[in-house]
């Protein structure tokens, strides 16, 4: 089976810092990405493998991911210094292009068993006792991802959530939590043969994402945490197993807090109106939302109506309305063209006499083909998973972090994986076995893109009920309501 191991805080990642002052010029740095080997980066570079050997020391052509390589900016330049410093200088450029060209080393085949007694090797490191464990924080935390990381586009996604899993490992390692975080890869691996000698060491398991790879990794984790990174749908095992964890917060959780956001925002004199589809079944976080404001003893009107209604509904909308009082509607739906013909209607009205304001679920925000001047014109309220400030300075700094080691720019699943894997390693390493009892307690955490807040269910695990509240505002800017 392959493994991909990932030692954090090492020489390896301080190799940069350790370039002489006077080879600054003469090369750049390159830090191996995911299943690079020597000979991608000499292909990547057009520099010979021997070339990048030598000048980094190596007795073998095999490099680890996140490792510094030195490469050569000018490599006719690089074979000059060579013969000058070997007393032989070469003035011939043909010469010099000869040697560049002669130059190559066959690669080693990346053997299994070098893999697994290196695994071996530093398992051996760790001690006996954990006393870290005992006192109440681990001294380091195992982690093991689970991800289908194939060749195909799809896996991007995967990639990307697992660089950020191993940047969050980094940074947490930077303030003294260690992380040795390694990952079954679904796209090579056998998911029921890999499990049991890899879960049985793990502190937590972050991963797989569909529902079929989660019940298996349930059945072979025993007490082990069970972490859902990414689907929504999987909190379904949250609600009779104790040791699942679900992540993303469920969009149900939208509706009830953007019922809860409008009866806080309320004045007295402010109108309520809700809006949702004919003949479209409410989802059970609309309902649920319906069922908050009508438990409030709010008085609100309800608007039922079809898209083929279209513009005839204008003058059923506008009798709800009420001049000169804020109008509150809440729109309760996820089907692009009916939400957009609301939209376009209350914008209609907003422009002619009515003071609105509009609130919905984050799907809204997907939504090509609505006009978003009227998003900020009507002052939406959103109520979403998932934001990413971009003023933010913790965000700046990740940003900047990511694109340096992975020389590309963080996705929304990049973001993700660092959240994820950040929170909970950090969970573990200060609460030790008992960090799940603990989740509950903890409170709100903000993390980069998401809200942790999680809550106990009676009879199963956890479930994250953290929301962000965000509103467009009518100069065209988007921010989060901080709570």
């Amino acid at each position: 089976m392959k493994r991909i191991w990932i030692i954090l805080l090492t020489s390896l990642c301080l190799l940069l810092a350790n370039v002489p002052a006077g080879a600054q010029n003469e090369y750049f740095i390159h830090t191996v990405r995911w299943y690079e080997n020597i000979k991608d980066i000499s292909k990547k570079y057009d520099v010979p493998v021997e070339v990048i050997m030598e000048v980094n020391e190596l007795d073998k052509p095999k490099v680890k991911t996140r490792m510094k390589l030195k490469i050569p900016v000018d490599l006719q330049s690089y074979y000059r210094r060579k013969a000058e410093s070997e007393g032989s200088v070469t003035t011939d450029s043909t010469s010099v292009a000869n040697n560049a060209e002669s130059a190559s080393v066959s690669e080693e085949a990346a053997g299994r068993e070098e893999e697994e007694a290196f695994r071996q090797e530093e398992e051996k490191k760790e001690s006996s006792w954990n006393w870290g464990a005992i006192f109440g924080f681990r001294s380091k935390v195992k982690a093991t991802v689970i991800l289908p990381l194939g060749a195909d586009a799809a896996s991007d996604n995967y990639f990307d959530f697992y660089s950020g899993a191993l940047l969050a490992a980094k940074d947490l390692g930077e303030t003294g939590i260690g992380a040795d975080v390694s990952v079954i890869n679904l796209a090579n691996e056998d998911l029921t043969a890999a499990l049991s000698p890899r879960l049985e060491s793990s502190d937590l398991i972050i991963g797989p994402v569909s529902g079929n790879d989660l019940e298996k990794v349930l059945f072979f984790a025993g007490k082990t945490p069970v972490i859902s990174p990414l689907d929504p749908r999987a909190a379904v095992f949250a609600d009779s197993t104790e040791n699942f964890i679900q992540a993303p917060a469920a969009a149900s959780r939208q509706y009830s807090d953007l019922a809860s956001w409008l009866i806080e925002e309320r004045e007295e004199s402010d109108n309520v109106v809700v809006i949702a589809e004919t003949g479209t079944a409410l989802s059970s976080g609309m309902k649920e939302a319906e069922a908050i404001l009508s438990e409030s003893g709010i008085g609100f009107k309800k608007i039922d109506y079809t898209i083929l209604e279209g513009r005839n509904i204008t003058s059923k909308i506008e009798a709800a309305m009420v001049p000169e009082v804020v109008n509150r509607v809440v729109v309760l739906s996820e089907k692009e063209a009916f939400v957009n013909d609301v939209v376009r209607n209350l914008n209609l009205m907003q422009y002619n006499k009515f003071n609105v304001v509009l609130y919905s679920a984050s799907k809204i925000r997907s939504f090509e083909t609505i006009d978003i001047e009227n998003l900020h014109s009507l002052s939406l309220h959103v109520c979403s998973s998932y934001y990413i400030d971009y003023d933010d300075p913790r965000v700046k700094r990740f940003i900047l972090s990511y694109r340096a080691l992975f020389n590309t720019e963080p996705s929304q699943f990049a973001f993700q994986g660092y959240d994820v894997a950040g929170y909970f390693i950090k969970a573990c390493h200060d609460s030790g076995n008992s960090w799940p009892k603990k989740l509950s307690r903890i409170g709100n955490a903000k993390m980069l893109q998401a809200d942790f807040k999680f809550m106990k269910l009676p009879r199963g695990g956890y479930v994250n009920t953290g929301i962000r509240r965000i509103i467009f505002d009518s100069d065209y800017s988007v921010r989060e309501i901080l709570r």
